[in-house]
């Protein structure tokens, strides 16, 4: 004979319905054999989950960390080779995310040091097939009222049921599969909601744009960053982290909303998407905080459990009913469910390690929890955002992760996900001289001539600066002497210079758009109304080409992958093989640059059309300011001094200096024109002189007037 036993766990959650929630038991049909065997078997397991609870010790991470690694040093070439545990100042939590959204142009050096990626889910955490929606404990029934068109949901019921069949003549007790989970009695938790950022926010404002900020509710308890509105902007960049406290089954759903912020109305709704916490709280594959893949004790990667993972190890298996694992030495591995496992199988010799990684134990210990069980990973989920006034119209999505802990265990240090925040800098730029200009133009004597000037400008900005002009360049050498600053912002992390975009209302506050920190510079030619483009280049100032040394040593070598614009030469990107400087390490470089021209009608046909003499130099805020130095030769002229030019005589504005126009222009080129026909002119007031006074002067001596 076999007899049915009913083991059941059950939570049931009302909605709002104008009444209290009230704690609910539920019987089921059973006879009274079977409903005393149920209770006897329900009283055990909360026995069992009390004690667990009682006895279980909670370690601290923070304090474990500092006993493992009490020093934290600056990390430097030497210390990352030799000491574990190391801070990596290069290394934050963006670097970390952009790598795994496999935006590789923003994360550095991340992916080079050995640090691993986490997982980006497309879409929510519980519509990824390994986890089932989180329905491995409880399955999620409506609760309804009414019928018909009068039905109403008024709340929902969360059980499990499992049926197992006994041997009478064996006896003993049946399987705990439910031993280690949760009690159904309320459990009190900290929900820490790490809100990332946007992606395609619906536009609320009349500017086709919004000024979305994050509001966060659990049970009575929400939480806001209206004070940290992003303006003007469908993409948000939030970086927020919010802590509410609740009590599960009673407050299960975290609510997270993304509203518009409006000058003097009141805020819109954008879009919400709301988290069942007890779904994850109670699932097996361990939703309240995920694994990563390595374990750091310091950084941005820094462990952020409740739980080492050897503690997490030992919990899952039992929970599984897997022996305990059985740890070996030389080499270092452990034995779960009859496989071995050791460290070398997942870090082999060759690879890069980061320096910020802690004790080996634990290491393998968190390998084989993501190589033998199904646990959910470090992640970001993707979750769409939907209006209650618009069903099944997505607002956008939000890109997060939500972490659960118990309210009375010591909770771990946040992880800073603070946006990035640039950092100003100061570009100067000092033009000395200009060599094989261009000439474009000729006077009335048939000379070729310029009057030259250079124009430079960065991208994202609107200051356009230029230097004094080299009037009458006769012979393409131009001499300036003049300096450029400008003053900008940079992400260091990424390379990449943070400009602000235009703001689209009076009033409101700029948004920030990244821009590639490029240099343009422009040989002009400055025409009676207008002033003609010569030649251009535009620089990379993190992919900076070498500098020649001299005039005479430069060549087309220097600015590789060069792309054709309108006969000019723009360098975009520089090569493998190309010697490149990033200035912002180099600080300050001097040298020669050519401008690169493409001959009309033969393609790939490129020559040397100009070069540059120049000096560029970058510093931080604080720096410029113990180093001053003034724009063109103002002052302070300084940092370093620039003497006026030493341009010959010939370089005047003609209108202005008649003289010098006359003298360099006419004589020089017509002086025996210029002396043939003043004798010329002497000779023909003599001769019309002579012949206006002929006539009378020989009258008066025929007449014998004296």
């Amino acid at each position: 004979r076999q007899k049915l036993l009913l083991a059941s766990m059950t939570s049931l959650n009302l909605l709002k319905t104008g009444n209290d929630k009230k704690d609910c038991a539920v019987e089921g049909d059973l006879d009274d054999d079977e409903d005393s065997e149920l209770k006897r078997l329900v009283t055990v397991m909360d026995g069992i989950t009390h004690k667990m609870k009682t006895n279980k010790k909670v370690p601290d991470v923070n304090s474990a960390t500092a006993a493992q690694f009490p020093h934290r040093p600056i990390l430097n070439d030497l210390q990352s080779s030799r000491e574990p545990g190391t801070v990596d100042v290069d290394i934050d939590w963006w670097s970390k995310f952009y790598a795994s959204n496999n935006e590789l142009d923003r994360c550095g050096s991340y992916l080079k040091k050995g640090y691993q990626i986490m997982k980006v889910c497309s879409g929510n955490l519980e519509t990824e097939p390994e986890y089932e929606g989180f329905k491995d404990l409880v399955e999620t029934l409506p609760l309804f009222r009414g019928r018909g068109d009068q039905q109403q949901e008024v709340g929902q019921f969360k059980g499990a049921f499992k049926i197992y069949p006994l041997n009478s003549e064996s006896g003993g007790e049946p399987p705990m599969v439910l031993d280690g989970f949760p009690s159904p009695a309320p459990q009190e938790v900290v929900a820490r909601v790490y809100i990332i950022q946007g992606k395609d926010i619906a536009p609320k404002d009349a500017g086709g744009s919004s000024d979305p900020y994050v509001m966060v509710k659990l049970g009575k308890n929400s939480k806001s960053s209206v004070k940290e509105f992003r303006p003007n902007t469908l993409n948000p960049v939030f970086g927020h982290v919010f802590e509410l406290s609740g009590s599960l089954p009673l407050h299960k759903d975290l609510v997270i909303q993304v509203w518009d912020h409006d000058y003097g109305t009141s805020n819109d709704l954008i879009g919400e998407t709301t988290i069942d916490l007890e779904n994850r709280f109670l699932s097996r594959h361990r939703a309240t905080c995920g694994l990563p893949v390595q374990y750091h004790v310091s950084g941005p990667n820094a462990w952020r459990d409740v739980e080492l993972p050897t503690e997490i190890l030992n919990k899952e298996a039992n929970m599984r009913h897997l022996n305990v694992p059985v740890w070996h030495t030389d080499p270092l591995s452990l034995t779960l469910a009859g496989t071995n496992y050791s460290i070398k199988q997942f870090e082999s010799e060759d690879c890069i390690l980061p320096p910020t990684l802690g004790d080996s134990r634990e290491r393998l210990a968190l390998h084989v929890l993501h190589k033998a069980l199904s646990l959910v990973p470090e992640h970001v989920e993707t979750r769409t955002l939907q209006h209650p006034a618009r069903p099944g119209m997505e607002q956008g999505k939000l890109q997060l992760w939500v972490d659960i802990f118990p309210s009375k265990t010591t909770l771990p240090q946040q992880v800073s996900i603070i946006p990035r925040n640039p950092t100003k800098y100061v570009l100067r730029v000092v033009v000395y001289n200009v060599y094989d200009t261009p000439l474009q133009e000729s006077n009335i004597a048939g000379e070729q001539m310029s009057d030259v000037y250079v124009k430079t400008w960065m991208q994202g900005t609107n200051d356009v600066q230029k230097t004094d002009i080299h009037y009458r360049c006769m012979d393409g050498d131009a001499n300036f002497n003049w300096r450029m600053v400008y003053n900008f912002e940079m992400l260091e992390a990424e390379q990449y210079m943070a400009a602000e975009k235009r703001r689209k209302k009076k009033g409101s506050k700029s948004a920030i758009d990244r821009k590639l920190i490029e240099l343009f510079i422009g040989l002009m030619n400055k025409m009676f109304i207008f002033a003609l483009n010569l030649r251009e280049m535009t620089l990379d100032l993190c992919s900076l080409p070498k500098p020649a040394r001299s005039k005479a040593s430069v060549t087309m070598d220097q600015m590789p992958n060069l792309s054709h614009h309108d006969g000019n030469t723009a360098v975009v990107n520089i090569d493998d093989k190309t010697d490149i400087i990033n200035l912002f390490e180099a600080k300050r470089v001097y040298g020669f640059y050519p401008f690169i021209h493409t001959r009309e009608g033969i393609e790939g046909d490129v020559e040397i059309a100009g070069k540059i003499e120049m000096e560029l130099e970058v510093l931080t805020e604080e720096e410029s300011k113990t180093r001053p130095a003034g724009h063109g030769r103002d002052e302070p002229n300084m940092n370093p001094k620039l003497k006026d030019p030493d341009r010959p005589a010939t370089s005047f504005l003609w209108f202005t200096s008649p003289f010098k126009s006359f003298r360099h222009i006419i004589w020089k080129n017509y002086k025996w024109y210029c002396i043939t026909l003043v004798v010329l002119v002497f000779l023909f007031l003599f001769l019309f002189l002579f012949l206006y006074s002929l006539p009378g002067a020989t009258m008066d001596y025929l007449i014998g007037v004296d």
